[in-house]
């Protein structure tokens, strides 16, 4: 999946890359945000890295491409169920910056790394090698901007993208584990019900009832 960039309402912002690529920017109006009965107050993750939400801008891009009937009202809905979906997983209601500025680049090059390498056994004094500094200050410097761990972070961006393989119904709880980097079930098991709420199984059989009503 490609990184998402999410910037907030009224947020001063930047964002950089090794080299030279191409990005489609989707600007959803605040009014529209608030028709959904959505806060923005909570702010969100500024870097995302989610195939879901990959999904659903490629289906929103062939939407306008296309301009078939209705195109609108589909992208409308399209993105109402963009805006869902970020607002349940990715606020800062559980990851702070320790203000609401733009996080600083040492941060943004942690997050970028470890989206990068999330499902990879992720060892923090690598983090540091990559960007340049002491695992120390890297760990105190993660830990004053987003008031949470390097730890608490990775499993949070890996049960969250486990959530979304699950819903999708087509891999094992045993293969989704393993794909986002928990190298032991049973911790997957437990961290994944600690930050979601329950079991990554409860997870596969609410979606596969789900989808049984529906036939």
């Amino acid at each position: 999946p490609l990184d998402i960039v999410c910037i907030n309402s009224l947020e001063t912002h930047w964002y950089t890359t090794p080299h030279q690529q191409h990005y489609y920017t989707l600007i959803i109006s605040p009014l529209f945000v608030k028709n959904c009965n959505i806060d923005i107050k909570d702010k969100l993750l500024p870097v995302l890295n989610d195939p879901y939400i990959t999904q659903l801008f490629e289906e929103i891009k062939q939407e306008d491409d296309k301009q078939l009937p209705y195109y609108q009202t589909s992208n409308k809905a399209k993105i109402m169920t963009l805006l869902v979906h970020l607002y349940r997983n990715y606020t800062s209601k559980d990851f702070q910056f320790s203000n609401t500025a733009t996080p600083p680049k040492i941060v943004m090059d942690i997050l970028s790394y470890i989206r990068e390498h999330y499902n990879e056994d992720i060892q923090i004094a690598n983090i540091g090698k990559s960007i340049g500094i002491s695992t120390n200050y890297l760990c105190t410097c993660f830990r004053r901007e987003t008031q949470t761990t390097i730890n608490q972070y990775i499993n949070m961006l890996r049960c969250n993208e486990a959530k979304v393989l699950l819903s999708q119904g087509k891999l094992s709880v045993t293969e989704i584990g393993t794909h986002c980097g928990f190298n032991s079930m049973s911790y997957f098991s437990k961290t994944y019900r600690k930050i979601i709420g329950e079991l990554p199984s409860q997870t596969m059989e609410r979606v596969a009832k789900k989808l049984n009503t529906q036939k």
